[in-house]
C-alpha cells in the first residue's frame, strides 16, 4: 500500500488504523460482499476498499478530484490550517488497487475489482445518483 506525502492529500496520504480494523472486519465477514457493488467514501489510499475487493466484491474508491494547488483546507488537514493538495489522491488510488492485483472492470475468478471516481461527498446531497450502490463504507 503506497502512502505519500500529507501535502499533497492530507489525511488521505496515509492508512490509517481505523481502515486496519475495517479490512480486518471486511475480510472476516466476505459472504456479505462477495459479488456486491460497493463504494467506499473518502477512500485516502483505498485499504478498506481493496480488501472488500479482495473479498470479491466491485468496488469504486472515491476521493477528492485532483487539485495540485494547495490551499488551507481543514477537512482534508484534519482539523487544522495546513495548506495541502489532493493532487496525490486518486492516482495513488490506482495504483494501489494495481499493486494489489485487482482489474479495473469485473472479471471472473476470486478477486473483484477497484476503479476510482472523483467525488466530493460533501457537494453531491441532493444530487441524483449516476449510480447505486449494495454496499457503501468508509473510515476515519
Amino acid at each position: 500500500m503506497n502512502e505519500f506525502d500529507f501535502e499533497d492529500g492530507g489525511t488521505g496520504s496515509r492508512v490509517w488504523d481505523a481502515a486496519i480494523a475495517m479490512g480486518i472486519w471486511l475480510a472476516r465477514n466476505e459472504e456479505l460482499f462477495c459479488g456486491k457493488s460497493v463504494l467506499e467514501l473518502g477512500s485516502g489510499t483505498g485499504f478498506s476498499g481493496i480488501c472488500a475487493a479482495l473479498a470479491g466484491a466491485d468496488v469504486t474508491l472515491s476521493d477528492m478530484a485532483a487539485n495540485a494547488e494547495a490551499t488551507s483546507s481543514t477537512a482534508l488537514a484534519g482539523g487544522s490550517a495546513t495548506a495541502v493538495s489532493t493532487a496525490a489522491l486518486l492516482p495513488n488510488l490506482e495504483a494501489n488497487a494495481r499493486l494489489n492485483g485487482l482489474p479495473e472492470a469485473l472479471a471472473s475468478g476470486p478477486l473483484g475489482a477497484a476503479r476510482t471516481l472523483a467525488l466530493d461527498w460533501e457537494e453531491c446531497f441532493g444530487a441524483e445518483p449516476a449510480k447505486t450502490y449494495d454496499v457503501v463504507v468508509g473510515s476515519d
